[in-house]
């Protein structure tokens, strides 16, 4: 007779091969596969060495881990279609991330290196798999993955910083804003829908296409600080630092002119009235953004006669 606990030791400790546990036990291999399946336990999987022993319940209720790390599956992950299995692929030079979900999802699974600078890890959990089915992490998601379900608010931005570190980017334009660099930042995705509930939600965000049957949640300057202070809300969750990091190069400070001043900027040209009516503007800050605004009249005009 051999109880769960002793079977499940063995099948840890010999990586799950039956035939080293019959020989450990003096028993039949036969014999082995019958206690598998009075305990509940699954042999080898073809093409698979390991048992990848999970956390099963990791995302069957909300936490800011797992709404983090169903945020970045929803961007990089691939769950397959027959098989209880998920896997993770990312670039070697953002493995900490990988080292995070393994550290929450599944600390027996190994982090393989592979070639072209990837790195991927391998989940296996019925409970993971049916569960993330019902989170809209499905085979095939890339093209239909929508938000079928409900996210709490408390997790909203743990949420959209996974899916930001998976699939998201803020970079520094050439362009100058008060002497200093300007930013967007975007979220790209092949689920038109996906980004659509995400824009929704946020209220803000302009969605473009990218290349034929890919899209792009972008934002501007003024929309990345609102974007910053949603997904970072949870300080002590996990990030992707290189990412975090740029935000924090954005100009806190820098005054977003509003549509009430862009209105008494294009009222008059006289210099005592908008200095009067722009207050906290100087001269040279009028003059730049008054230059600016004619440059986009003749740009829409110039688009509109044609």
């Amino acid at each position: 007779m051999i109880t769960k606990e002793l079977l499940e030791s063995l099948i840890i400790s010999e990586k799950n091969n039956k035939k080293a546990i019959a020989r450990k036990l003096g028993m039949s291999s036969t014999w082995v596969g019958n206690q598998y399946k009075k305990y509940g336990f699954k042999p080898n999987t073809r093409g698979f060495n390991k048992k990848y022993y999970a956390n099963d319940n990791f995302f069957s209720t909300w936490t800011h881990d797992m709404a983090y790390c169903l945020g970045f599956i929803a961007a990089d992950g691939h769950i397959w279609k027959k098989r209880f299995f998920i896997t993770i692929g990312i670039s070697k030079n953002d493995v900490q991330i990988l080292e995070y979900i393994k550290n929450c999802v599944s600390p027996d699974s190994q982090i393989r290196h592979g070639s072209r600078n990837m790195t991927q890890i391998c989940i296996h959990s019925e409970q993971i798999w049916l569960d993330l089915q019902k989170l809209g992490i499905t085979h095939g998601k890339t093209f239909g993955m929508e938000i079928n379900f409900d996210i709490p608010e408390e997790y909203w931005g743990d949420y959209l910083r996974g899916f930001f570190d998976g699939d998201g980017s803020i970079w520094e334009t050439t362009f100058r804003v008060g002497g200093k660099p300007y930013y967007y930042a975007n979220f790209a995705c092949a689920s038109k829908k996906f980004l659509e509930y995400i824009q929704n939600r946020l209220g803000f965000g302009k969605i473009n296409v990218v290349r034929k049957k890919y899209f792009e949640l972008k934002f501007n300057q003024r929309e990345c600080l609102s974007l910053y202070s949603i997904i970072y809300k949870n300080s002590s969750g996990f990030k992707l630092n290189r990412k975090h990091d740029r935000f924090l190069k954005i100009d806190a400070k820098y005054k977003f002119w509003t549509t009430e001043e862009d209105l008494i900027l294009c009222s008059s040209i006289d210099k005592e009235y908008l200095l009067k009516n722009l207050p906290g503007r100087t001269w040279e800050a009028i003059k730049v953004r008054k230059n600016t605004k004619c440059r986009q009249k003749k740009l829409y005009q110039s688009g509109a006669s044609e």
